[in-house]
């Protein structure tokens, strides 16, 4: 239903043009099917929303993105989390609070909930977009997950 976005061949092969979102149906003999909503993104972008964890608050968006030669971690303005002595932002392959302060990769201590952007190739040069799976909130000196977000 929006070309400018992503099309479908006569195989029925979907190909994406634009980033966005865009619904597509089946029409035969004039009656049209339920539509479904696609959605277009960059391939060297990865989004993510907060979960709360261990009864503590976390919520907002947060995106890694590969652009120009640098990875960039954002935390969205609506980023927002529980804070306590000691609250770090990690990439990570796991919530566990233990593994993420063991194997995750630290990028900062953070003390005010919105919007932060961090240079991760300043941290760590051989971090990959695709190196982690999540962002997650960590109260570092109590090895307590507070919340995390998976990256798509």
């Amino acid at each position: 239903e929006n070309s400018s976005i992503l099309t479908v061949d006569s195989n029925g092969k979907i190909t994406g043009v634009s980033e966005g979102v865009a619904a597509i149906h089946a029409k035969v003999d004039g009656v049209k099917s339920n539509s479904i909503d696609f959605e277009v993104r960059s391939s060297n972008l990865r989004r993510g929303t907060f979960v709360k964890a261990g009864g503590y608050e976390a919520s907002g968006s947060t995106n890694l993105e590969f652009n120009s030669g640098k990875l960039t971690l954002k935390l969205e303005s609506n980023f927002s989390t529980s804070f306590a002595l000691g609250t770090y932002i990690y990439l990570a392959n796991s919530t566990n609070a233990s593994a993420v302060r063991s194997a995750g990769l630290e990028i900062s201590q953070i003390s005010a909930n919105g919007a932060h952007t961090f240079d991760v190739l300043a941290i760590n040069n051989a971090v990959k977009l695709n190196t982690y799976k999540y962002v997650v909130i960590l109260c570092k000196p109590a090895t307590v997950t507070f919340g995390f977000a998976e990256l798509k």
